[in-house]
């Protein structure tokens, strides 16, 4: 009685084999629909990177040994500005400028697109980053609203004569950047370098507000949550990004998100140790919070410390795989007719007798 339910099964279960097989091999690689944009985005920050190199020459700074690209973006290990630790290989990954392109397809895996608003976070420990978001940004026709913190980890953004924040404003000045910083902080413990050595501190603060920057500086947590949410909410953003550890975009408590694109409401209620990244989570929006550049970069096909860089448009982030979507249609089709032909047998049978 239930041979050809057996039969069904086996041969249904052989060819849904047979399917899954076809797919993979006859799966291809196509570029993705933001390929032109992503090659934009990329080939502005490598400008961004030219730039950044003849600024640290400018201000005295040579490039570090540990900078075997040349890129101008890799810190020394420990500096008066150093706040935690940090890898040598996740800084010179993020210093690719095909990181640019995986910025553009993060923003438009998260639903970014043309004429939007985002709000970001920056600390100083991945300016490679950084820079992709804002190469990103301007490549997409997206207005980004960013808040840049000085303190950086060991390799990144730490020379005190060439931080982050000075990098873009120069940038900025150099019309390569089009939006300005919208404030900055010194970032580090409370988020006032309370760690770093004070003397280079007020040089840095000077200095930078000398620009005509907002600073923010207040010990108070939540106060200062609310100076950097009064400047977000004036914009309708529709996306917020999170890159390096500031304690106001991780929380008191580092937040409990998950790495890459995080959907909406995917983070619990927001209390007073929340950071940015789980207040607008709550609120609806999607998040970026770029952590564990190791996993990230593999996600998308990208390799980590990679010894050569690419040129600009060939690796795995500018593509996707299509799969044979009328192979697989069919052979779920057969599979499913060989099982509804098993068990209409049996029933079939169970009449007769």
């Amino acid at each position: 009685m239930y041979k050809n339910r057996k039969l069904a099964i086996v041969i249904s279960m052989a060819v849904l084999l047979v399917t899954i097989v076809l797919g993979v091999f006859l799966s291809v690689s196509v570029r993705t629909d933001n390929y032109e944009t992503q090659c934009k985005a990329a080939d502005l920050m490598r400008c961004y990177i030219d730039q950044i190199a003849r600024y640290k020459k400018e201000v005295g700074l040579g490039l570090s040994k540990e900078d075997i690209h040349q890129t101008g973006l890799i810190g020394d290990e420990f500096t008066g500005i150093t706040t935690t630790v940090g890898t040598i290989e996740a800084k010179r990954t993020v210093s690719n400028p095909d990181m640019a392109a995986l910025a553009v397809r993060m923003l438009a895996d998260a639903g970014v697109e043309a004429g939007n608003v985002i709000g970001a976070a920056f600390s100083g420990s991945f300016p490679g980053m950084n820079l992709a978001f804002l190469a990103a940004s301007e490549a997409m026709g997206v207005r980004i609203v960013y808040i840049a913190s000085v303190g950086a980890s060991m390799y990144g953004a730490n020379q005190p004569e060439l931080t982050f924040t000075d990098m873009v404003h120069r940038l900025f000045e150099d019309d390569l950047v089009s939006q300005p910083l919208a404030a900055f902080s010194m970032g580090g413990d409370r988020d006032c370098g309370i760690e770093m050595e004070p003397a280079l501190v007020h040089i840095i603060e000077k200095r930078l507000t000398g620009y005509g920057y907002p600073f923010i500086h207040i010990e108070d947590y939540v106060e200062n949550l609310k100076a950097r949410l009064a400047i977000y909410d004036a914009y309708d953003i529709t996306c917020f990004v999170g890159i390096g550890g500031n304690i106001t975009t991780i929380g008191v408590d580092e937040d409990d998100m998950p790495w890459g694109i995080v959907r909406p409401y995917t983070a619990h209620s927001p209390g007073e140790k929340s950071g940015l990244l789980e207040i607008y989570n709550a609120r609806g929006l999607p998040v970026i919070h770029f952590v564990n550049v190791k996993k990230i970069v593999a996600e998308y096909g990208l390799a980590y410390d990679l010894q050569s860089i690419e040129q600009v448009g060939l690796s795995a982030v500018y593509y996707r795989t299509q799969s044979p979507r009328l192979v697989i249609v069919v052979g779920i089709c057969v599979a499913i007719g060989i099982l509804l032909w098993g068990r209409w047998s049996v029933r079939n049978r169970n009449r007769q007798t």
